[in-house]
């Protein structure tokens, strides 16, 4: 937009993930308007050329996706919120004069840094090796190791085994929002999937969770549409809130033996969910009482919904004083009280 000495950038309009805006020698400085990049859950990478001197409020509000920004020399002003809503942006390059800190401006960022030498982030390749091209992206920092953002294209992906980093963590909404994504499996060097991490990913149908992990983050896989099946490994003790909320096609899900706490609605609105095995029955209650689960039994279907509590008798789990199984019938087999709807 251009009226005088008022020059704008208001507007990116292609589909490219990596961007540089332009240097326009017929425009000179410009500044960045308000929501330029509103919502654009596509772009990970913006450069900011030295023709930029004014990042208006909320000018990349929404940007899920990014990961990284360039901020130049040439720029004196930020708005207050000019990057509210971007959970994935990890690092700041910043040039300015500006006191750019990792909660500036709406941030929360991992690392704010002025020399070019001091990016935490590094890109690796499916084979595990440090490569530019690589679609693997990593925030490295001494033990603090996180798998932030792919940037490929591929709808089956695993996840890289890295020898010089080890054990690394899912960080948040690394692949939130991600509507291509079919097929995941993570390695064994995986520990932790942080919150949002799967998020409205809708096309995921399956995905293969090692040994390693020990924690399930808040909203992890909410709204994952797709994903019918799902194993939670024996080692995982946390189970966040809205875990699997709105996995409306999951059926069946075991919640292990080593889990000692699960959110509040973690499976609410798994509205094809029918069968519930609890391998600890110290939690069954806390697992299926619908002021905290979110109606979890209200899914299960007359007849054929059962939960599975395994336990040495069927009075050891109504001593637990299980709510909300009125409506169920009560057996034991073969070390589990089965409750059956009516």
């Amino acid at each position: 937009y251009i009226d005088g000495n008022t020059k704008y950038f208001v507007k990116y309009k292609g589909q490219d993930t990596e961007i540089t805006l332009p240097t326009i020698s017929s425009i000179g400085s410009y500044e960045i308007y308000k929501y330029a990049f509103h919502e654009n859950k596509k772009i990970t990478s913006v450069i900011l050329p030295d023709s930029v001197t004014t990042i208006v409020d909320y000018a990349f509000d929404g940007c899920s996706s990014l990961t990284e920004i360039t901020i130049p020399q040439s720029v004196t002003t930020i708005g207050d919120d000019a990057f509210i809503g971007c959970q994935s942006l990890v690092e700041v390059y910043d040039k300015s004069s500006l006191n750019i800190t990792t909660t500036s401006y709406g941030l929360r960022a991992l690392n704010v840094y002025k020399n070019e030498n001091e990016s935490k982030l590094k890109r690796y390749n499916q084979q595990g090796n440090e490569s530019e091209d690589g679609n693997y992206i990593f925030y490295i920092d001494g033990n603090t190791k996180y798998f932030v953002k792919y940037k490929g294209q591929d709808t089956e992906i695993t996840l890289p085994t890295i020898s010089s980093i080890g054990s690394y963590e899912i960080y948040k909404y690394a692949f939130y929002n991600n509507k291509k994504i079919t097929s995941v499996i993570l390695p064994d060097s995986v520990i932790t999937i942080g919150k949002f991490a799967f998020y409205l990913c809708s096309s995921l149908s399956e995905i293969t969770i090692p040994q390693s992990v020990t924690t399930i983050g808040d909203n992890a896989f909410g709204w994952c549409s797709n994903l019918s099946e799902i194993t939670i490994p024996q080692n995982v003790t946390t189970i966040g809130d809205s875990a699997f909320r709105y996995c409306s096609s999951l059926s069946e899900i075991t919640i292990p033996q080593n889990v000692t706490t699960i959110g509040d609605y973690a499976f609410d609105d798994c509205s094809s969910l029918n069968t519930v095995v609890i391998e600890n029955w110290a939690i069954a209650n806390a697992i299926i009482d619908s002021s905290s689960q979110g109606r979890l039994l209200n899914y299960l279907q007359s007849g054929t919904g059962v939960v599975k509590v395994k336990c040495s008798g069927l009075d050891k789990v109504t001593s637990t004083h299980l709510t909300n199984t009125s409506n169920f019938s009560a057996t034991y087999q073969d070390g589990y009280a089965v409750f059956t709807k009516k």
